[in-house]
């Protein structure tokens, strides 16, 4: 005859069980918790973010157009006032749509000729970004979409983070 385990082993085990199921979940939560705290404070200040690329020249470049098979170089974008817009997808799932709208259509009244939406990240996450913003319906030729996988041009002009905005002058400066 075997002996029944008792109301205490039956308890750990459940307990063991329970420990076992919720680590990755606890873990995949913290992680989230983290990356939303840096992502916060990086997005308190802003403008401190500009303060030390303020004046610098924009650098050689060249970044695949989303929706073609062109590149967008630094040659394009000198002797013109250019917008750059940078944003990646945890940007966009963390704004709403509208949110994400009027600040291109803020941004597109003082673009002489085009708004550059540098996304970072894979060509997926910025064709997620084009679509979720309905962007080639709304903006068509006024909003180019170029992909920055490694976030490359940012670092290069000192901004901090995602979003964030440059606008420069004629001269290749950062205004």
């Amino acid at each position: 005859m075997s002996a029944m385990p008792s109301p205490l082993s039956i308890s750990l085990l459940a307990l063991c069980v329970l420990v076992a199921l919720e680590t990755p979940v606890l873990k995949t939560v913290l992680r989230e918790v983290a990356w939303l705290s840096r992502l916060h404070r990086k997005t308190l200040e802003p403008r401190d973010a500009m303060e030390g690329a303020l004046g610098t020249r924009l650098p050689v470049f060249s970044l695949p157009d989303l929706d073609s098979e062109d590149f967008l170089t630094d040659r394009d974008v000198r002797g013109r006032f250019a917008i750059f817009l940078f944003i990646a997808r945890a940007d966009v799932v963390s704004a709403d749509e509208m949110a994400l709208r009027s600040m291109l259509s803020g941004l597109l009244s003082h673009a002489e000729d085009c708004l550059y939406l540098v996304c970072e990240g894979r060509h997926e996450d910025a064709r997620w970004i084009r679509d979720r913003g309905n962007m080639t319906q709304t903006y068509g030729r006024y909003v180019r979409i170029v992909v920055d996988e490694t976030g490359r041009l940012r670092r290069l002009l000192q901004i901090a983070a995602t979003p964030s905005c440059a606008t420069f002058e004629e001269d290749g400066s950062l205004k």
